[in-house]
């Protein structure tokens, strides 16, 4: 759009410049409006009836839906990718020592989670709204002004050091290409954006994605996704994202260490695979899209876990135990059970094509999962065409994430694994490559390899 004269005025006067802005937002949002409803009319009555299909106005009319929401990837990645080349000039963690690396990294990531603290008490204060309460809360935001100031002088550095962590322990395990780590581990600590994830109504599987700002509120999530509903009959879905797999990749740092390590890794392999049949294949189809995420978290865990053994083992959980458990009480309201439950009726209401009896039931299932402490804002097929992506965790409901770890299981390595992935064009290919690596292990007469892998919060179906 051009420029708006309004806008490039700034008054002296508060009051002026506030009219100002508002004109300014008013003006963008009407005339964005505008040109949305005329390109839709437009197509609706000078578009030949033969080139015009269903699909291409809802698509137009989901734009206006999310117009002004949408988050801005490319102005993103020009100013990540400049301050990337910044930091590779000036190598701001030259002068450190392996020691004050490892305790910077500690200290930003503590400081992170602190940052996370309080910004939850400021929302608690202004929740109560009293004056004691919200004088309170401005004290907190002044302290999270200073700490976040502190974080950005020190946040290159930081990024520095966990990417050539992270880099070492993927060229020990011979990841990349070209005997080099390729593409270079790259990624940038940022506020990720948020996800507006749609599914048909009569199935479950994500058919679009779209990122959005991530300050957009609840109560506009919660619009958005019942307009879409309502006018396209899809269902939608607008959720939080860990990481972001552009290049620098986007992670969130108000999370533990082990989890960023992780993440850092399981975007790295989404890069990897961009320049492989599987990366290829994301898009095809709910199954291809689980591979990909689920060998994402595969090899995400596997080096984020030998990464923190390496530089902050004091950190690292405990490795998973090759015995069972001892049995212990059940619990009184299992989570991964009941929204195993949960889905498997859904799916079967589905095919029945019982759709608003599907979703009725979905949403009574989400309110028992809050009245249980479980506070899922919105439960609907997009719900688990998302959630459902991530098929190595305890609560998935895909026989796809217990195949992968078969499959790496049986591989010798985890490059051998990563290379025996990178192929699949369809889900038939994993099934092949399965059948053959058990064949040569029967071939062997010999004990199937070992593999142990903690689990990443992301990894979790429905553990958000």
């Amino acid at each position: 759009m051009g420029s708006n004269p309004i806008c490039a005025i700034r008054p002296r006067s508060e009051s002026l410049g506030l009219f100002s802005l508002q004109r300014c937002y008013v003006g963008k949002k009407v005339k964005r409006a505008i040109y949305l409803a005329l390109e839709l009319l437009f197509l609706i009555f000078f578009v030949p009836g033969n080139s015009l299909t269903p699909q291409m106005v809802k698509d137009r009319k989901l734009e206006m839906i999310v117009d002004g929401w949408h988050f801005a990837l490319t102005r993103w990645e020009v100013s990540a990718i400049y301050e990337k080349l910044e930091t590779a000039v000036e190598r701001p963690q030259k002068h450190l020592t392996p020691e004050e690396s490892r305790r910077l990294v500690v200290e930003y990531v503590q400081t992170a989670q602190k940052i996370g603290q309080l910004e939850g008490e400021i929302t608690k204060d202004y929740a109560l709204g009293d004056s004691k309460s919200l004088e309170k809360a401005r004290e907190l935001q002044a302290e999270v002004s200073r700490l976040r100031a502190v974080q950005a002088r020190r946040r290159p550095t930081v990024e520095a050091i966990l990417q050539r962590m992270i880099s070492d322990t993927m060229e020990s395990e011979h990841l990349g290409m070209f005997g080099k780590v390729f593409p270079p581990v790259e990624f940038h600590f940022t506020e990720t954006p948020k996800y507006l994830v749609i599914s048909p109504r009569n199935k479950i599987e994500m058919i679009k994605g779209i990122t959005l700002k991530p300050d957009i509120p609840v109560s506009v999530q919660d619009k958005m996704e019942r307009t879409i509903h309502d006018t396209l009959d899809w269902s939608a879905l607008v959720d939080g994202l860990g990481g972001f797999s552009l290049y620098p990749t986007m992670v969130t740092d108000q999370a533990d260490l082990n989890w960023i390590m992780s993440t850092i890794a399981h975007e790295w392999t989404h890069n990897y695979m961009a320049f492989h049949p599987l990366g290829w294949h994301y898009y095809d189809n709910q199954d291809m899209h689980t591979i990909n995420e689920t060998v994402a978290d595969i090899v995400g865990n596997e080096i984020g876990r030998k990464t923190m053994k390496k530089y902050f083992p004091q950190l690292l959980p405990p490795p998973p135990s090759p015995f069972p458990p001892p049995p212990s009480p059940r619990p009184k309201f299992d989570f991964n059970q009941e929204m195993r439950k949960t889905y498997l009726h859904v799916v079967e209401l589905l095919k029945a094509n019982k759709i608003d009896e599907a979703e009725r039931y979905m949403e009574e299932r989400r309110k028992v999962f809050v009245a249980h402490g479980y506070y899922i804002r919105k439960l609907n097929q997009a719900y688990f065409a998302f959630h459902g992506s991530y098929a190595a965790g305890p609560g998935a409901i895909s026989p796809i994430g217990p195949k992968l770890q078969e499959l790496r299981a049986l591989s010798p390595s985890l490059a051998f694994f990563v290379h025996t992935v990178q192929g699949f064009k369809n889900p038939k290919d994993l099934d092949r490559a399965l059948q053959k690596l058990r064949r040569r292990e029967e071939a062997r007469g010999g004990a199937r390899p070992g593999y142990a892998c903690g689990a990443s919060p992301a990894a979790s179906a429905y553990a958000r």
